[in-house]
This record gives C-alpha cells, structure tokens and sequence, in this order.
C-alpha cells in the first residue's frame, strides 16, 4: 500500500459534524495518555479509520494564546495520523492569529519521544518540562 492509498482510509470529521459517541471516544483516548483536554478547549477534529475513532484534535484560542491537544490511539502511531493533526492545528492558527496581538500557540506534550521532536521541526521552543510532560510555544 502506497502512502496515499493509506492516507485515504482515514475520514477527518471536522467540528459539528463529529458524532457525540465518537467525542467521548476521542477523551477517553486522551485521558488514556494522560492528555488532560481543558474544558476550553472544543473538539475540532476526529480521524476515523471506518468505524473507528483513532486520532483527534482539540483547540481553543483564547486571549492571544492558542492551545491545542493530539491524541492518536497506540496501534496507530508512528503512521503520520498525529504529524497531520498538528499539521491542521498550525493551520487553524495560522488562519486565526491576525484577530490577535502577538499571539502564541502552545502545545502541553506528553509523547516526548515523537511530539517534542516534531514540534521542534515546526519551530516551536520548549518552555517547560516537568514528569511526563514538556510545554512548548512558538511565537
């Protein structure tokens, strides 16, 4: 299977369009990995590899700083599904940040092995590390 082939099997289902049962799906994924989604923070977009949910994104912009949360379910990383998530998370950013005097993005990383190596190719900085998690910014 070629890349695009694998690509295509998944469906992104964006905002209103996501499913309650799919949503809680996504936060039991997330509390799983110790991703602690804020009540802020809203749904933007969910993967779904058929009937199942194995990604998704939260985002919130909220008094110049936007955050975001990934989560991808364990048999399914390391095959690009999160590298697309932050990908749409920049995006959305990128679209959003002229509303804002010298906003920040910022990311609370908890796969320190994949994420901080990625965010760091995007140009985002570490800010902070404690036990488990590395919070990290680009301006």
């Amino acid at each position: 299977m070629n890349f695009n082939e694998f690509y295509n099997q998944f469906e992104y289902i964006y905002g209103e369009d996501i499913e309650s049962e799919d949503a809680d799906v996504a936060y039991n994924m997330a509390k799983k990995h110790d991703i602690a989604v804020l009540s802020d923070k809203e749904i933007f977009v969910i993967v779904k590899d058929g009937d199942e949910v194995v990604g998704a994104l939260w985002t919130v912009f909220m008094s110049g700083e936007y955050s975001f949360d990934v989560v991808v379910r364990d048999d399914y990383q390391g095959q690009g599904i999160g590298k697309e998530l932050v990908d749409i998370a920049i995006r959305e950013y990128d679209n959003s940040k002229d509303a804002f005097v010298d906003p920040l993005i910022r990311a609370d990383v908890v796969n320190q092995d994949v994420m901080v190596p990625l965010l760091l190719k995007k140009g985002f900085e570490i800010e902070s590390k404690s036990p488990g998690h590395t919070l990290m910014v680009r301006k």
